[in-house]
């Protein structure tokens, strides 16, 4: 079974990602910002990220450097992110540059998340 750690704040989105992913038969941690992904990380290896951008205590940008340049540097990411006030393309290119290797813009469907997990996994 394959492993994804979520990284979302909004308890709405984590809780649809969880159900999407676990029905999809994956096996699922969630954190809430980038610091909680930071120990879960300590804790397991799982075969994909996926990251929100704009989240409180460190958000997916930082996240995204840290993976990058530390001892998870081999483990795909998606990152996701709908904005908030601001443009959500703009989070996602940056994102992209300092290595997510998919990004996706919320809202995006489930059908959608799932063909790039699938893809990334069968990729790694």
């Amino acid at each position: 079974m394959r492993k994804i750690l979520v990284i979302e704040d909004d308890p709405l989105v984590s809780a649809a990602l969880n159900r999407i992913l676990t029905q999809q038969n994956f096996e699922v941690t969630l954190a809430t910002n980038g610091k909680e992904c930071l120990r879960a990380l300590e804790q397991q290896t799982p075969d994909l990220i996926v990251t929100d951008i704009l989240m409180p205590e460190m958000d997916g940008i930082e996240l995204i450097t840290k993976l990058r340049h530390g001892n998870a540097s081999h483990i795909p990411i998606i990152a996701i992110s709908g904005g908030g006030m601001a443009n959500a393309q703009g989070y996602l290119e940056s994102a992209q540059a300092l290595g997510a290797d998919m990004t996706l813009k919320k809202p995006f469907t489930n059908e959608v998340l799932i063909k790039e997990i699938k893809l990334l996994t069968e990729r790694h």
